[in-house]
């Protein structure tokens, strides 16, 4: 029998430095532990976002076994990931992709280098969408949004 899950649409709202991000972290990781595999079964994506380091791939690889054994493919996000330099993968960034992709999950192609704007929008009361569509963190995410569009609609 599949069991499904009433979705919690939930709209976080408050100024900037107000706590927004902790307590949406808070809900998820707590709604997560105590319901991960319902969770994962029911998404319609199951994106796992990490940086290229060891703790964040241990705890991705983690998170990549709960989603495939839900039945779900994982896609995973590399962020705070250091560019490309010359067309070439930074070694930490080769090492990642290759650990996930071993693991079975689905590796985003590009990665999100651009993050360290997310203090000074978050204490302006910003977000990403604030800024001009030529920004590079504007460009990363709104390129990691199309592609969970175009698999979303790949999937349906």
């Amino acid at each position: 029998m599949t069991k499904t899950i009433t979705p919690i649409v939930l709209a976080i709202w408050g100024k900037g430095g107000s706590g927004k991000t902790t307590t949406c972290i808070s809900i998820a990781s707590l709604a997560a532990a105590a319901r991960s595999d319902l969770i994962a079964g029911s998404a319609d994506l199951s994106l796992i976002v990490a940086r290229p380091n060891a703790f964040d791939l241990t705890l991705a690889l983690e998170w990549v076994g709960i989603v495939q054994r839900a039945g779900a493919a994982p896609l995973v996000a590399l962020t705070a990931a250091p560019p490309q330099r010359q067309g070439m993968l930074a070694p930490a960034v080769k090492a990642a992709r290759t650990r996930l992709t071993k693991a079975g999950a689905l590796v985003w192609s590009h990665q999100i280098t651009q993050r360290q704007i997310h203090p000074e929008l978050i204490a302006g009361g910003l977000s990403v969408a604030d800024l001009p569509e030529t920004a590079l963190a504007h460009e990363d995410y709104k390129r990691l949004w199309v592609s969970l569009c175009r698999r979303e609609e790949n999937n349906g």
